[in-house]
């Protein structure tokens, strides 16, 4: 089976990535990063040691908007409600 690890770049998904290993070491898995171009620098940095130190190459797929675009695009005023950026950015 393919395991494909929806990679946030904190330790959730560096533990759910080592819980897959374990269980399923024979099977190929890959990290998918959804990268919103508004993370902190430490977040690549973090990417890219997680995945050396993993042995997993993190795909990175990316919409080309920030969230703050979106708003303005949608005419929509960004709260904690509800996250279209979730949606629109990273489903």
């Amino acid at each position: 089976m393919h395991h494909v690890i929806q990679w946030s770049g904190g330790i959730g998904s560096w533990a759910a990535t080592e819980l897959v290993r374990r269980e399923h070491s024979d099977d190929p898995i890959n990290l998918l990063f959804s990268d919103v171009l508004i993370e902190d620098s430490d977040l690549y940095r973090f990417n890219a040691d997680a995945s050396a130190r993993l042995g997993i190459p993190i795909t990175r797929v990316c919409v080309g908007r920030t969230p703050f675009e979106l708003f303005t695009q949608r005419s929509y005023l960004g709260n904690a409600r509800i996250a279209p950026c979730s949606q629109l950015l990273k489903q």
